[in-house]
Order: structure tokens, then sequence, then C-alpha cells
């Protein structure tokens, strides 16, 4: 396999010690998966990211800018200043594990600074299940080497829900934001006013000034400022506890939505309100994976369990936004320079004078080449 790391530049862990490179197979594609090994338990899921830098470096691999990874490790509370933790970088392929790395590393600091907020709520009243004592245990021989955490179980005083074998996935080191809220989405945050709760489902990295003091923030990877990680198909919270959830560009990630919006539905109070957007014409964007794009058709279907109130293509979801998305996700790869061009002339042209695009479609043209589509729903006040 081909292999690097980036980061850690030295021997030396902090409380927070971000581990990237990038792998690829020796046919220039991206592995399975990735994992770190501490003391020889399986702690740290690394998530592939997107490295462009790849391309010019491997032409001879298309597939190569998919090769890149990222994640954040934590060191646990009893490591102190001096310890060593022996750190291996495990990769799967075709069920077959390869071992790209094993170092021994010193613990320089176990200090852990990230961002607080208040809540307006005890999250303990909203969770199905309180989850156990964190993922390290008390001590250096707390988890037996070869296994992985058991689940619910917490990281950095987060809980965690995974189905059993599973690795977490750690992104707190980095900023963000990863999507922003549509005015639309501020305005129902704003009319669910504590004491009632919402959920933001998926939420990715939010702004803090964005984020709100009774939202319950759930995404599956642990990112800078999530209430809850979560990576089963069952949502961890009790049966008719928040009084709105809202979705943005979650659902083409989700491997079966059906599932998901009756989750949704369990989770809501009755007569409780559900905002979702997400993706139709929009190009593959793997987070880490993209399964389904709707249409509108298909998002009331999803969601027919609930009253659709209102349904539709917002404006920042208009043709213009979506012509530029798929050229914005495969100009890096273009190595035509010619093309090249061509599509940087369109790019340009959509950024300019998109609008004027989207007034000339017409609204035929608008919602058959949207970006995504919406729906606002009801879970019904009487079952």
């Amino acid at each position: 396999m081909k292999f690097a790391l980036d980061t850690p530049v030295d021997r030396e862990l902090h409380g927070l010690t971000r581990f990237s490179g990038w792998c690829l197979t020796d046919s220039g594609l991206p592995v399975d998966q990735l994992f770190l090994r501490v003391n020889g338990t399986a702690v740290l899921q690394l998530e592939r990211l997107p490295r462009r830098d790849l391309v010019g470096a491997f032409p001879e691999f298309p597939q190569a800018a998919q090769g890149g990874f990222a994640g954040d490790l934590p060191l646990p509370g009893w490591s102190g200043k001096g310890d060593r933790l022996d750190v291996e970088i495990v990769a799967r392929l075709d069920r077959v594990e390869h071992s790209l790395l094993r170092r021994s590393f010193k613990v320089h600091s176990n200090e852990k600074t990230l961002p607080t907020r208040l809540r307006s709520y005890d999250l303990a009243d909203f969770l199905e299940r309180t989850p156990g004592s964190d993922i390290w245990g008390s001590g250096p021989h707390a988890l037996v080497a070869g296994t992985t955490p058991s689940w619910p179980a917490t990281v950095l005083d987060t809980p965690h829900f995974h189905e059993p074998g599973a690795i977490p996935t750690l992104r707190v080191l980095e900023d963000g934001p990863t999507n922003s809220y549509s005015q639309n989405a501020f305005e129902l945050m704003d009319q669910t006013p504590a004491p009632q709760v919402f959920l933001d489902l998926g939420c990715g990295i939010r702004r803090l000034q964005d984020m709100r003091s009774n939202g319950i923030y759930l995404d599956a990877v642990h990112f800078r400022g999530v209430d809850v990680v979560s990576t089963c198909s069952r949502l961890p919270l009790r049966d008719n506890s928040v009084d709105a959830v809202i979705s943005l560009s979650v659902f083409e990630h989700l491997p079966d939505p059906f599932a998901m919006a009756a989750e949704i539905r369990r989770v809501l109070k009755p007569g409780g309100t559900v905002w979702i957007e997400t993706a139709f014409m929009q190009p593959l964007h793997a987070d880490p994976s993209h399964y389904f794009n709707m249409t509108l058709e298909g998002l009331l279907q999803t969601f027919a369990a609930f009253d659709i109130e209102e349904k539709g293509v917002l404006p920042h979801h208009f043709p213009s936004w979506s012509l530029r998305m798929q050229l914005d996700h495969v100009l890096p790869y273009m190595q035509d320079s010619e093309w090249r061009r061509t599509l940087e002339v369109w790019r340009a042209k959509l950024q300019s004078d998109g609008a004027a695009l989207d007034n000339a479609l017409g609204p035929i043209g608008r919602n058959t080449l949207a970006a995504g589509v919406f729906i606002r729903g009801r879970k019904p006040a009487t079952l």
C-alpha cells in the first residue's frame, strides 16, 4: 500500500491530537476503512476526506483524490505527561487488516480545551439509555487489547451510541462550519423557544453564534458542539420527547431515509414540527457516504405519515446553485486544459449572473433542475 502520515509531525500526543494523511492501495484506490489502535484497542475511526493534491501526485490513478484521511484522538483521562502509548494505524481492505504504522508516542499534555455552551434542558431527560463510563475506562488496562469499546459510552463527556464493534469518528478540532442554516430553519428554531426543545438531526459543525440553548445537536461524527453522537438506525431519544426536528442536507446520506422519517415521528411530540431540506440535483458528495437524492415527490412519500404544510424549492436551491455545485465538484479533477477553461467560464457566468438564469428558467425549469427540495410537516396531534 501507499501511505503517508502528515500529522502528528512528531512523536508527542496532546489532549487532542489530529492524525491525518493519505492511503491508497497499490492500484490507486482508497481503502475500505482506516482506524487507530491505542495499546491494542481500536478507539478511533479515521474518516476518508478529499485530498485534491493527490490528483497531481498520482495522475495515473483517477480515484487518488479520495485517499485522504483524518481523525482526532482524545487521550484517556488516566494518562499523564511522560506516559507512553502504543499507536497503530490499521487499514482494512476486503476484510483483511494491514498494519500501516506502529509507533510509541509520548504524552506531552492531556489538556483538552473545547468550547462549551449553556443548555436550557437536562440532556439525560431526553436520552433513552444512560451511557456508561468513558470508553477508556478508569485505568490503562481497563480495555482489553484487540477489542472495541462497548456502547453506549461517553467520549469527551459526550454520549456516544453505536452498534457493537463500531469505532467512533472524531473531528472536534475542525472549525467549519460544514453547512449553514437556511432562513426558514432559523425561523423554526426561534419559534421553538425554551423550555421547548428541538433536535438538529445531522447538525455537522454549526457556528457557535447560530446554536440555541434549547437545541439538541446530533450527528454521526463527533464534531465540535455536538451534544449526542449516534450511528445507530434508532435515534437514542425517548418517544414523544422533542417539539421540533430540523434536518438540513442529511437525508441523502442516510442508507434508509424511510426508517429515519419513522424515527423522527417517534421522537416528536404529537403536533410537533419537522423541517427537512435534502438534495435533488446535486453531485456525489460522500460524507462519508451518499445514498439517495430525492425528487419532491420522493421526499413527500418518505414523510407520508406527516401532515405536510409547505413543500417545494427554496431560492438557495435554485438551478444556478445546482449547476455551480456540479462544476465545483468536478473542476479540481479536470485534467483536460481546454475543457477546464470552458467549465471555468461557465462557472464564472453562473456566479455573476445566476439569478438571471433562475428567472429565465421559470417555475418548471427551477423545479426540474433544483439543487434540493424541502418540506415542512407536522406529526398528527392525535394518533
